[in-house]
């Protein structure tokens, strides 16, 4: 299944969870689960609530033996960010959990995503001070499945890079204040808990709305998004909400930064759902949701936009040009041919075209910088009207061989042997090409057809 992440208010740990559990993860299975991390000290509940005119889940870490979730109370005694100075237990290695001051106040704006996992601070188990060795060693010889284990481990690692970036250490030796609570921790399995169950192979998200101010900690005034959060953004596509107010916080930021394949606009896909999780506190110009888009991807007939590049060639060697192609194919572009053209100055060429999807863009330039001998090239946007394709395999004389078939409204259109593995037999047994397209045609004419 696939899975894309709308960002449209940032996003947290909490809140991924509360999307998590509305698409579907019971919140049984949760608790069953996070019970395997061996940690004690807190329970989980997960609640509807209406944000605007959408009805979400929100997700809660509570104190163990107490109805308060760790959130909330932290939001009763709040002060200004005081729980960020939980930061004052910092000992010698202050500096190294300033970032979860950063933390810390994210997640007091995180209050703005009820991001409860800073919070964990305030409380007798939210006070420890965990290392990233710690984290790891907790959640390696936990019985915790591979899968989970892996996601969580993967933020992790993110998290104790990007801190150790802002602080000029090495990751091992970072240790965690904020991330380091059990709440937070929670939020990072149960992330990963949720993405198993529902059994997600592919993870893409929107492009990310930051905030902006600042946030006053024990330390002195430090900007939103805080310096862990912007270290984990490195790479992510990111624009400024005009939010006065923290969107990202570093959990959310990292659970982007190790999972995500891709950013950008909601990908062609079947929809299988929609799952709210909901925040906190109250933003002034959007609902303070996470939105999750649960998918299969498909290959539909109908319009497919893609880019055609074109480019004329007069100087260069037959053999680079092959080569070229070659290269070209590898890249993953969808079509490519050439055609001679008469050039200025009566000028004998090629012209090579090619058909490619929009983020092939960048490596078909460089490719064509570097390989051949153009000074420039021309793309323009196109539209391909495509049947619906399946490839499926028959049993032969020669063994099973892969057939592509072409539907449109449900109906087979067309039927074509996939040449490469019947060049391979016919190569292989010194036959024709044309016997074995034959022996493929005439299988697949004696299969019972759909």
């Amino acid at each position: 299944m696939w899975l894309h992440i709308d960002c449209f208010s940032g996003i947290s740990g909490d809140m991924t969870v509360g999307a998590l559990i509305d698409l579907g993860v019971p919140i049984e299975f949760l608790q069953e689960q996070l019970s395997l991390l061996g940690v004690s000290g807190f329970d989980v509940r997960a609640e509807r609530k209406m944000v605007g005119l959408f009805d979400a889940a929100k997700f809660h870490v509570n104190e163990e033996g107490s109805d308060t979730p760790i959130d909330a109370a932290l939001h009763s005694h709040e002060g200004h960010h005081s729980h960020e100075h939980t930061h004052s237990h910092n000992h010698q290695n202050e500096h190294t959990h300033s970032h979860e001051h950063t933390h810390s106040h994210e997640h007091e704006h995180n209050h703005d995503h009820g991001h409860s996992h800073d919070h964990g601070h305030s409380h007798d188990h939210g006070h420890m001070h965990r290392s990233y060795r710690d984290i790891r060693e907790l959640i390696s010889g936990s019985q915790l499945t591979d899968g989970v284990k892996k996601r969580s481990l993967s933020i992790f690692a993110r998290l104790a890079e990007a801190e150790a970036a802002v602080h000029g250490m090495s990751p091992q030796d970072v240790a965690f204040h904020e991330v380091g609570a059990i709440d937070s921790i929670v939020d990072i399995v149960g992330a990963a808990i949720g993405l198993e169950y529902l059994g997600i192979t592919k993870l893409t998200s929107s492009a990310v709305p930051l905030g902006e101010g600042f946030v006053t900690c024990q330390h002195g005034r430090i900007p939103i998004p805080a310096p862990a959060t912007m270290e984990l953004m490195n790479g992510i596509p990111v624009y400024g909400s005009g939010v006065r107010s923290e969107l990202v916080t570093p959990t959310g930021a990292a659970i982007l930064s190790a999972l995500v394949e891709s950013f950008g606009a909601i990908p062609s896909m079947k929809v299988r759902g929609v799952g709210y999780g909901a925040g906190t506190k109250r933003l002034p110009d959007r609902p303070n949701l996470l939105r999750m888009i649960l998918g299969e991807p498909f290959k539909a007939s109908g319009k497919a936009d893609l880019l055609q590049v074109e480019v004329n060639l007069d100087d260069l060697v037959p053999e680079i040009l092959s080569y070229t192609m070659d290269k070209l194919l590898a890249l993953g572009v969808r079509d490519l041919w050439v055609s001679p053209v008469q050039m200025k100055k009566g000028r004998s060429g090629h012209l090579l075209g090619i058909l490619c999807e929009r983020t092939l863009l960048g490596s078909v330039q460089d490719l064509l910088f570097r390989e051949t001998s153009t000074l420039g090239f021309r793309y323009f946007p196109v539209q391909r009207k495509i049947l619906e394709r399946e490839l499926r395999e028959v049993q032969t004389e020669y063994g099973p061989l892969p057939l592509k078939i072409g539907r449109k409204d449900g109906k087979i259109m067309n039927v074509a042997p996939e040449f490469e593995a019947c060049k391979q037999i016919a190569l292989e047994q010194n036959l024709p090409l044309k016997e074995i397209y034959a022996a493929v045609l005439s299988a697949w004419k004696k299969e019972p057809k759909d």
